[in-house]
């Protein structure tokens, strides 16, 4: 009889081994997902103390220009001329790679060109003289990328040098 319960045995033994692996198993998945989670919600926090924010350079508007909504345009802010030439501003808290601006003048492009990388804080200039936006209605599209690689654009709508819209996407 001795003889015959040890196969019984052997079976719940590896029966309960079974449950043991199973359970194992599942709790294992269980901290994959959360580890997976946890770095998702570290990057988000990395991308959001480096994100980069590219527009046009520009400086306060005249206020009586804007108090009287001189040329019908109500904005406050027009581009800056960086030694007769347009710049462009990283306003983010990173840096921004892969820059691709066009700029749209009279629904035409005007000009179409790429810069390595711009860094937080003072503007560059690109070849683009300021005049050329005077009295014109415009639209700058400004494509980049984050330290991450996380694609951002910048769409400024310029009217008579002054800023009428912005679009972070």
């Amino acid at each position: 009889m001795h003889i015959d319960l040890m196969p019984m045995l052997n079976l719940i033994i590896q029966l309960l081994l079974l449950v043991v692996v199973l359970w194992y198993t599942c709790e294992t998945s269980k901290i994959r997902k959360a580890s997976h989670k946890q770095v998702a919600a570290s990057q988000e926090q990395i991308e959001a103390l480096h994100k980069p924010c590219l527009t046009i350079a520009t400086t306060g508007r005249n206020a009586e220009d804007v108090i009287l909504k001189m040329d019908d345009l109500a904005g406050t802010m027009v581009v800056r001329s960086i030694g007769s030439d347009v710049g462009l501003q990283n306003i983010g808290t990173g840096p921004a790679f892969n820059v691709r601006y066009e700029f749209i003048l009279n629904g035409r492009p005007s000009i179409d060109a790429y810069v390595p990388y711009i860094a937080c804080g003072g503007p560059i200039t690109i070849p683009l003289a300021v005049e050329t936006l005077r009295l014109h209605e415009c639209e700058a599209v400004i494509s980049y990328e984050s330290v991450s690689g996380r694609s951002y654009t910048s769409t400024i709508k310029i009217n008579n040098l002054v800023l009428t819209e912005f679009r972070l996407s």
